[in-house]
């Protein structure tokens, strides 16, 4: 054989040749790194440096505690939300104990009275139904996040032994952290990039090298909704498309984690103040004198608003994106028993508002499509929004569950409970309850076990009057005769006690 016929053989074996040396320096290389990241991270956390970020951590009382660094993670270290939630749970779950996990934002914390959330009267609706059987209803849900940290929260949850998770988000996806309407931490284009960043910031490196970049640009301290009075995002802005698929893989995540860990998921639709919250900012200021005149005239309670349909309607031909007039519209057919024409206008109001602190109808749309897709892993859809619409007298969801856009007052959180009962009742085994009492407990009971008192609700109102004292809230149409409103319960309450 010559020279010329082993030439390829050659030319075949030099290329392996080199490719292995590729292959193992490559090996090599990724070893040596892994190796050199382990030996900084264990040298950081042997000095002391950072913390942990884990949603729970270990209490003194073999229990688990909520991390008031867990946060930072989302939001940075120089404006955590005021509002923590101080839990604690048992490490070792009872074999005889239902274990149930509330997650979501302020609404499912109870803002602005979270010691009477929706869960604590859930928990005496099931001690009624159940007297026999324990149950630990532990509401992990924080002020101002979304799903991208409420998918975090779950995936621990998993690791506790839960039977049931219920799930009721979807007002921050906009306005929380890494949505396009956020003053937090930019906005989060890719999920996978994303999901990386919040995982390595849970290490010591992480948080090592994230002090290293230059300082954000963002907010110096927490100041609520008036930081995003600038973040404004339209209703065909295309970057709503990504927050919706973002909370679709979410939610599908939290189900999974749940799922895998044995337990049942309730998944909530938003419930949100359709009818007497007006729009926080509106796309134009051309008819601002129109809107002034009809909402003078609507200030009459007893004033028709057949007169204004008309003219709303011609104003919106130019104008169909006003939020504005779109909301003056839906109290005008209400005036005139239009209900479901007014809804519409309503809701309308609600998806076309610049300033997206309240879910939007797409949002609920994603919801129901999860609990769709998951059904068959154990998932149910509690159609908040929908029940609680038609317990309303007008059918529309308004002041009465609401203190202003989407905190509950003690009849929202009693509603929003009963919304959930009886779902959660058919997750519970077989024999659990005794068929023979009723799971329905009035609300008057309920504020009497909970020790809902007139001095407690007074003190939820004045929180609220402190709330809505600044802006965005001081800024809406009517906001000042909201506020004599809550002022004059406040005297109210004051006088009974």
């Amino acid at each position: 054989m010559t020279d010329q016929h082993l030439q390829p053989n050659v030319d075949r074996f030099t290329e392996i040749a080199l490719w292995r040396k590729v292959v193992f320096a490559a090996v090599a290389s990724g070893g040596i790194l892994a190796f050199a990241v382990l030996v900084c991270e264990t040298g950081l956390r042997l000095a002391g440096y950072g913390d942990s970020q884990s949603f729970f951590i270990a209490s003194t009382d073999d229990s688990l505690a909520a991390n008031p660094r867990f946060a930072y993670r989302y939001f940075g270290k120089s404006v955590p939300p005021r509002d923590t939630n101080w839990v604690l749970v048992p490490a070792v779950k009872s074999p005889e104990t239902y274990r149930i996990f509330i997650l979501g934002g302020s609404a499912a914390l109870g803002v602005p009275g979270p010691d009477f959330h929706f869960g604590r009267f859930l928990e005496v609706m099931l001690t009624n139904a159940c007297p026999d059987q324990s149950f630990e209803v532990h509401n992990l849900a924080l002020t101002a996040i979304n799903s991208h940290v409420v998918r975090d929260i779950a995936q621990e949850c998993a690791q506790y032994d839960p039977d049931l998770i219920i799930v009721y988000l979807g007002n921050n996806e906009v306005v929380g952290p890494f949505g396009p309407g956020s003053v937090f931490e930019g906005i989060g284009t890719n999920l996978a990039l994303l999901r990386m960043s919040l995982s390595l910031k849970n290490t010591r490196l992480g948080q090592w090298l994230t002090s290293l970049a230059p300082n954000a640009s963002g907010p110096s301290d927490w100041e609520g909704l008036q930081m995003f009075l600038q973040r404004t995002v339209s209703r065909d802005d295309r970057r709503l498309l990504r927050v919706y698929d973002h909370l679709r893989t979410n939610l599908t995540a939290i189900c999974d984690y749940a799922v895998a860990a044995g337990a049942k998921v309730l998944l909530g639709t938003v419930a949100v103040n359709l009818k007497d919250c007006p729009p926080f900012a509106t796309s134009e200021t051309d008819t601002l004198p129109r809107i002034k005149e009809v909402a003078d005239a609507l200030r009459d309670p007893t004033a028709s608003g057949a007169k204004w349909i008309a003219k709303l309607q011609d104003a919106l031909q130019s104008w169909p994106d006003s939020a504005m007039l779109n909301y003056l519209l839906g109290k005008c057919l209400l005036r005139e028993g239009k209900r479901a024409q007014a809804a519409e206008a309503f809701s309308l109001a609600r998806d076309l508002d610049l300033l997206r602190f309240r879910a939007d109808s797409r949002t609920n749309e994603v919801i129901r499509a999860v609990a769709r897709n998951e059904a068959d892993n154990g998932v149910q859809l509690v159609d908040v929004e929908q029940r609680l619409a038609e317990l309303s007298p007008s059918g529309i969801l308004g002041e009465e569950y609401f203190y202003e856009h989407v905190h509950f007052n003690p009849e929202g959180q009693y509603a929003l409970a009963r919304a959930f009962l009886p779902s959660l009742l058919s997750t519970l085994p077989a024999g659990m309850c005794s068929e023979a009492r009723s799971p329905i407990v009035s609300f008057e009971q309920c504020c009497r076990v909970l020790a809902l008192t007139d001095l407690e609700h007074r003190g939820i109102l004045k929180a609220t009057l402190e709330l809505i004292d600044k802006p965005p809230f001081s800024d809406q149409l009517g906001a000042s005769d909201r506020r004599k409103k809550l002022e004059r319960e406040v005297a109210r309450l004051e006088a009974a006690i």
